[in-house]
């Protein structure tokens, strides 16, 4: 192996020289020197490697340090690196070509800049000398960059303490599902009253000389908010109903990162949507500095008559130009595009599987391989809770994670999360299993319990779980507790359930390995019910049964719940699969019935232990505790028979 730059450097000097001599811009440094990248690590100076949920600055779309990549900044470097501004070369061409056939007609023409922020100044530029008018609407937790007219179409950080910014600026409403104040009767996100209720403010305080709206599909700095199917659509109407320009902003979902080719396409209900001015960024340099804005041929016809002026030191740069080209190479050539929506999957399931077993999850977003997981100190009211969220970020970068929870406070408590597209399966399942490792093991962090939740009352209408917090850190079991029983722990110092499933040491025992259970007598009575509401040890009644009919027995893992999301089958098959017998017939341990037409549920009756069984998130369980552990938090409605 090569030797690195880097191996053996003077981490005292370098932090002592770094404090004497760079300039605060906004943000902590991380509290380690960073001496190598490859592929999907990080490597520190102390040799502390972390996979990069972040790829750099959401930029190295296919790793770090991609072999061809490299070779294209050598050679470059060797023989074609940089020239007059007004002069062309074949990178830039051919990155041009290569990138206009890949976007949608409406879409024909295309420079090359440096930054997202410097293709944001350029593009809203346009759009004013194109509409001879000035004001620009912008969503209000965007992020476009740090330059002046692009800052000043940004809301999300960053206005206060510098003096007025351009006038003609005005925010919309962010649309944000999860937290926005506009709801239809039945609870669900009304963003269409939203978006316009936001315009009508607008011309109330326009002067009439609307000139763009800039917005970006999946707003990252903003808390990873993915703009609701038909969004684009209508805010397009908004603008062509005013004369406006729609400018998308790319920078972080461009390229595959989202799950497409660009993020605009992805909804059937804004098809035929094209933006009058797209930008890209970040993802189209891999971490070099390379920015594109592109548009019509329209707008560029007269751009190009009316002598648009936008002279930079490295508009069309060799270098970068010829990396954007071999990085749009390699998405098409090796499919990445259809692999970061795979990947994207699966790591969404696991967020949510996340979700559905910590309490302190109150939401889990995005699209592709671009995530966001919010922390917050209750479910119900959502308030945020940034102390629980750093100290499990703090535990993610010890385990090996680094998964940004951004240190800006207008960020909230939002974990961003974009592994470069070039994610394997295996590394997806590592990364997670550090998540959950990090939520697991973190002090005094709230965990939701992992008894099924149910309500004894009326089988036909269980009732919807609450996902109570508890901590490992109290004197007796979450059962016991919860039940207000006598627990073991107490009596006879044996390992709570939650120290003893994750292999750790219990404050209560050392006993690690002795099992914790109840006396005989309530043990019989756990079996029956285990429940939250005031009705009970003992069978549920007999008319309850009578609501699913071809239900019959007693069994003590015998469970119905209703289907609450699209993914439940899959979750079934892969941790309850299916059992091949020697005649060669395949059974599976659960079975779909009907309670009411279009109201299907799901039967399972799981043995009480089976051997054999293993998962990559329980080893070792049976499938009792399966079925406990990752089936049952993810229903809303369960009951056991």
């Amino acid at each position: 192996m090569a030797p690195r730059l880097y191996d053996h450097v003077d981490v005292q000097q370098l932090n002592e020289d770094a404090e004497s001599s760079l300039l605060h811009y906004g943000t902590s440094f991380h509290p380690e020197i960073i001496v190598h990248t490859e592929g999907q690590w990080i490597t520190t100076a102390s040799g502390h490697r972390m996979l990069d949920w972040t790829s750099g600055q959401t930029s190295c779309l296919v790793g770090h340090g991609h072999p061809e990549i490299a070779e294209v900044i050598r050679d470059h470097a060797e023989q074609l690196d940089h020239l007059f501004s007004g002069m062309l070369c074949p990178p830039v061409i051919r990155a041009a070509k290569r990138l206009t056939s890949l976007t949608p007609p409406g879409l024909d023409k295309v420079f090359f800049l440096s930054t997202g922020g410097e293709s944001n100044e350029a593009d809203i530029r346009l759009a004013k000398f194109y509409t001879g008018k000035f004001e620009v609407v912008g969503l209000a937790a965007s992020w476009h960059g740090m330059t002046g007219v692009a800052l000043g179409a940004q809301y999300h950080a960053g206005r206060a303490g510098y003096g007025p910014n351009g006038p003609g600026n005005f925010a919309l409403p962010t649309p944000n599902a999860y937290r926005s104040v506009f709801r239809n009767a039945d609870g669900s996100y009304d963003w269409r009253a939203e978006l316009d209720y936001g315009f009508d403010l607008i011309d109330k305080q326009s002067c009439g000389l609307l000139a763009a709206l800039i917005l970006e599909p999946i707003l990252s700095s903003g808390g990873m908010l993915v703009l609701p199917p038909g969004y684009l659509k209508a805010v397009k109407q908004h603008c062509e109903r005013r004369g406006m320009l729609l400018i998308v902003d790319e920078a972080q979902t461009g390229i595959g990162r989202a799950g497409g080719m660009f993020a605009f396409q992805h909804f059937a209900e804004d098809e035929g949507v094209v933006p009058d001015i797209l930008t890209l960024s970040k993802t189209l340099g891999n971490g070099l500095p390379l920015s594109a804005v592109v548009t019509s041929n329209e707008i560029a016809a007269f751009a190009k008559e009316n002598d648009f002026l936008f002279y930079t030191t490295h508009v069309n740069d060799p270098i970068p130009a010829a990396v954007g080209d071999k990085v749009l190479e390699l998405v098409v050539r090796d499919d990445l595009v259809a692999h970061s929506r795979k990947m994207g999957e699966k790591l969404q399931r696991g967020l949510r599987r996340l979700e559905s077993r910590y309490g302190c999850i109150g939401d889990v977003r995005g699209r592709g391989l671009m995530a966001g997981m919010e922390v917050v100190a209750d479910p119900k009211t959502k308030v945020g809770a940034p102390e629980v969220g750093r100290a499990v970020g703090e535990r993610m970068t010890k385990l090996g994670l680094w998964a940004q929870l951004a240190t800006m406070a207008s960020f909230g408590g939002v974990f961003r999360i974009a592994p470069p597209i070039t994610v394997t399966e295996e590394e997806l399942e590592l990364g997670l299993g550090m998540m959950e490792e990090a939520f697991a093991s973190t002090e005094d962090g709230p965990v939701v319990g992992l008894e099924l939740e149910m309500d004894m009352t009326s089988a036909a209408t269980p009732a919807t779980s609450s996902r109570p917090y508890r901590s490992h850190k109290v004197p007796a079991c979450d059962v016991c507790r919860r039940r207000k029983l006598r627990c073991e722990i107490e009596a006879v110092g044996q390992p709570c359930r939650f120290c003893r499933e994750r292999n750790a040491a219990c404050e209560y025992s050392q006993k690690e390995s002795l099992p914790h259970d109840l006396p005989d007598e309530r043990r019989q009575k756990r079996r029956r019910v285990t429940t939250d509401h005031a009705v009970g040890s003992g069978d549920p009644p007999r008319q309850d049964r009578a609501h699913h009919p071809g239900i019959s027995g007693t069994d003590e893992s015998s469970v119905i719940m209703n289907p609450t999301m699209a993914e439940d089958i899959q979750v079934l098959e892969q941790y309850l699969p299916a059992q091949r017998k020697a005649c060669g017939a395949v059974t599976k341990p659960y079975n779909l019935i009907s309670v009411a037409p279009g109201q299907p549920v799901i039967y399972l009756t799981v043995p009480k232990r089976r051997k054999g069984l293993r998962s990559a998130i329980n080893p070792g369980s049976s499938q009792r505790e399966i079925l406990d552990q990752i089936l049952g938090p993810l229903k809303s409605e369960v009951f056991r028979v």
